[in-house]
């Protein structure tokens, strides 16, 4: 088992990383053939949910009293 400090910083980590990836959309932007940034639909904010999630549970579970 990884060290708390260590866990904590990867957990809060993660939840930034899926926190900025669904506020920009960029884990599913593509660029079109001109050169600008595709629309993305609604539904491809699964990553940026996993990401987010995984990140608070990593860190919840890091804080543990002994």
């Amino acid at each position: 088992m990884a060290p708390v400090r260590l866990r904590m910083a990867v957990g809060i980590g993660l939840a930034l990383l899926g926190l900025f990836g669904a506020l920009t959309g960029i884990f599913f932007t593509g660029m079109t053939p001109d050169g600008r940034l595709a629309q993305l639909s609604s539904g491809r904010i699964l990553p940026s949910a996993v990401l987010l999630v995984g990140g608070v549970l990593i860190a919840a579970t890091g804080r543990r009293p002994r």
